[in-house]
């Protein structure tokens, strides 16, 4: 570390959070649960989504954003 320069990043946004969400995560853990968005009973809106990033996540990233979102599908 004593040649490299430390580079700080910040984390992700709520709204940045939300979009990855929207346009990734769902898709990804849909298809891998086997289901199909027109097949689903339960639809995840907006509201939902941001509801699950501020009370059951916790870091800057979105790896837990997405667990939370596989558990969801798995209910």
């Amino acid at each position: 570390l004593d040649r490299m320069e430390t580079i700080a990043v910040d984390g992700y946004t709520d709204v940045e959070k939300l979009a990855i969400a929207r346009n990734h995560l769902l898709p990804k853990q849909l298809e891998l649960h086997g289901l199909r968005p027109r097949d689903l009973d339960v639809v995840l809106t907006d509201e939902m989504l941001r509801a699950i990033v501020e009370g059951y996540t916790r870091e800057a990233g979105v790896r837990s954003f997405e667990r939370q979102i596989a558990k969801v599908l798995r209910k």
